[in-house]
């Protein structure tokens, strides 16, 4: 958020609106995706809630691993792999 938005205040209310569990959970339920967020655990859809596709079980999740930023040279480096590779 930076504060030479023209309402900052604004932002700061979207996000505690959307900090709020059932309102976080509306917006899982919505679009699908996982959702970090305790409180809205309660609120969220059993069809989303069990997808583990969207919340992985917890041995699922200790297989998994965070993407990590690239530095820029790496980015370019592996896009034009994958750009070979599309190619072929």
């Amino acid at each position: 958020m930076h504060h030479d938005e023209p309402r900052p205040d604004l932002a700061a209310q979207f996000i505690n609106f959307m900090l709020e569990g059932r309102n976080s959970a509306d917006l899982t339920n919505m679009i699908g995706s996982g959702n970090p967020n305790a409180a809205a655990m309660q609120y969220i859809e059993p069809a989303v809630k069990d997808n583990p596709a969207v919340f992985p079980s917890p041995e699922v999740m200790k297989k998994l691993q965070q993407l990590r930023d690239l530095p820029r040279k790496e980015r370019r480096l592996m896009n034009r792999l994958w750009t070979e590779v599309k190619v072929r």
